[in-house]
């Protein structure tokens, strides 16, 4: 494996705790519904998917995606939680892991990383 592949992926694991962390904050501050910062999240997604592939290969590339959005549905939930991101009562947003969503997330994070590739 590359080395350089494992970088990108660990610094996408980063950029998205760090977006988690910085998201919750500001919308606390600003009373903003926390979910609306999922667009980000599939940016950094794809964002990691193609450095990611552009330094190894496709499949490295989607690994990353699928790695990224696994640590944001389990670090990046922890994290925003801690950081008491507001989320909108209505929604009736669940801030427990669970395993059916992790695995939701596992499969979108990779498909958003696939398509990502190809497109780009």
């Amino acid at each position: 494996m590359n080395l350089n592949g494992l970088i990108y992926i660990s610094l996408g694991c980063l950029i998205i705790l760090c977006f988690d962390a910085f998201g919750a904050i500001l919308s606390r501050k600003f009373k903003f519904n926390y979910t609306l910062l999922s667009i980000g999240s599939i940016i950094i997604y794809g964002g990691v998917a193609i450095i990611t592939a552009e330094a190894t290969n496709t499949n490295m590339g989607v690994i990353g995606a699928i790695f990224t959005g696994f640590i944001d549905a389990t670090l990046g939930i922890i994290v925003a939680k801690k950081l008491k991101a507001f989320i909108n009562k209505s929604n009736n947003f669940n801030w427990e892991i669970e395993p059916r969503i992790v695995f939701i997330m596992i499969i979108i994070s990779g498909l958003i990383g696939y398509l990502s590739i190809k497109i780009i």
